[in-house]
């Protein structure tokens, strides 16, 4: 076993799961301060991925980008464990970069996956995909194991297996080598069948198209009968634009991914025209679904349907019948003057859904704040509450745009979201601050749907609302699905 640098971790007041207080800092000074790399932003957290163990939600581990680089990828992946419902966490760089001790220059898109019983998967990137296991809940990390692809990979996921213990599941999108770069990929499958140690050779579910392929793919497995689902964003000529938006894709795996059903189209992503000025990263080619106890799969990411097109709001979607058929799209986020980006949805029970994204208060972003989206009937209604302090997302890291890395004020393609007792979920979140060596830092929320007046004044007086459903233009409506073997030529 490989152990972590470690380091304990007193974060302020206790938070436990649906208590009243307000966000727990998880983040701390980075350990790879004087690694010496390409310019990086020291000391600056960007992210995260959220877990709990399904059996004891009060053990909760979370991963992130330590020290992220001007462009693509970070220093490292630092790994924070709480046992006590993240009242205090315990933080370890993973042994997956250079600066860690392994041989990566770089690694970022960290994901994590909780299987029952305690065993932690961490899937990681840079040139090849890296997965690290622990069964000791981060105390000691297994050898990294790596998967290879053709080409580039990128956005990768893992998801342990509650059926089926030692099993788990990971998929990324591995990127030709063409010219542009970044423009056609295929989206590759491996599992494990022991915990870990060894994986299956890494193979296609869904192949490349002309200019075009799958990006950020997630499992998500039916708890009724261990359906796997592919859920993907197809994407053309290598970015998601107004007129070329998205297409949400899902395909289906009875027998553990060794045999997948053709994908189908389900819905398309529309993301706002670009404006000039400040640019903050967000697409709704990083959408996020989830599924819960009776098999329903809910699915959210910023469209610009809603209004001008020059701002995006948060679309909300489910099915009913293992992705067959789906809901019409459904706005959820609370109007606001910016906008809403960066949604993450996770579900439990039968019908109860959260939703974390990011409101705009201002279009350049000076003025944002995380809301929390919740529903006990399964989406037909949501309430809405305020989960972090304002903050200006222009005091976060800036990128600088490449072929490979779009650039723009950068907290994240996604944040962090996880069941834990009934009715509960802890976030994971980045904020940004006015400090030149410690420009971000992870917060960790725990809230309950329905949560009590007393917790929602502590952030902001007038969180209790009802959000009022945006009507969907006509011609945008889901509909049935159409294979995707029919359209990827238009």
């Amino acid at each position: 076993m490989v152990v972590g640098s470690v380091v304990a971790l007193s974060a302020g007041s206790a938070t436990s799961p649906g208590a009243t207080g307000g966000p727990v800092l998880v983040s701390g000074k980075s350990p790879f301060a004087t690694c010496a790399t390409r310019p990086a932003y020291v000391n600056s957290e960007v992210e995260p991925s959220l877990a709990a163990d399904p059996g004891d939600p009060r053990r909760l581990i979370a991963a992130y980008q330590q020290d992220r680089y001007h462009g693509g990828g970070a220093r490292g992946i630092i790994v924070a464990t709480s046992e006590d419902g993240g009242s205090t966490w315990r933080r370890a760089a993973l042994p997956v970069t250079r600066c860690a001790g392994a041989s990566a220059p770089f690694a970022s898109d960290p994901w994590v996956s909780a299987a029952r019983g305690g065993r932690i998967y961490v899937a990681t990137l840079s040139d090849v995909v890296t997965v690290v296991t622990s069964s000791d809940w981060g105390r000691t990390w297994s050898q990294p194991a790596i998967l290879p692809g053709a080409g580039m990979p990128d956005k990768e996921a893992v998801t342990a297996d509650p059926r089926r213990p030692g099993t788990a599941y990971l998929v990324w999108s591995d990127y030709h080598r063409t010219n542009p770069p970044g423009t056609e990929s295929d989206e590759l499958f491996s599992a494990t069948r022991d915990g870990g140690r060894t994986w299956s050779t890494p193979a296609v579910v869904l192949r490349t198209g002309h200019r075009a392929g799958p990006e950020n793919g997630q499992i998500l497995i039916d708890p009724r009968n261990g359906r796997l689902y592919l859920l993907m964003a197809w994407v053309r000529d290598g970015l998601a634009t107004a007129a070329k938006p998205a297409w949400m894709l899902i395909a289906r795996s009875a027998d553990g991914g060794r045999h997948w059903s053709k994908a189908a189209r389900f819905a398309i992503g529309r993301p706002a025209a670009r404006q000039g000025g400040a640019v903050i990263r967000s697409s709704p080619q990083v959408p996020s679904f989830a599924i819960d106890a009776r098999g329903a799969i809910y699915g959210v990411w910023d469209d610009a349907r809603f209004g001008a097109g020059d701002r995006t709001g948060i679309l909300f979607t489910r099915s009913l019948d293992g992705g067959f058929d789906w809901s019409r799209p459904r706005r959820i986020d609370r109007n606001s003057t910016g906008g809403a980006i960066l949604p993450v949805v996770a579900a439990q029970r039968t019908g109860t859904v959260a939703v974390l994204y990011l409101q705009l208060d201002r279009p350049d972003g000076t003025a944002a704040r995380y809301r929390l989206a919740t529903s006990i009937d399964g989406g037909a209604h949501f309430r809405d509450q305020i989960a972090s302090p304002e903050f200006s997302i222009q005091n976060a890291p800036l990128l600088t745009p490449s072929p490979l890395v779009p650039g723009g004020y950068f907290l994240g393609d996604y944040m962090g979201l996880t069941p834990l007792t009934a009715g509960q979920f802890g976030t994971a979140f980045v904020t940004a601050r006015a400090a030149s060596d410690n420009k971000t830092d992870i917060f960790y929320l725990a809230a309950t749907a329905g949560e009590s007046r007393a917790r929602r004044s502590a952030l902001d007086a007038s969180t209790d609302s009802r959000v009022a459903f945006a009507p969907t233009p006509a011609g945008l409506t889901a509909g049935s699905n159409a294979e995707v073997e029919s359209i990827t030529g238009s």
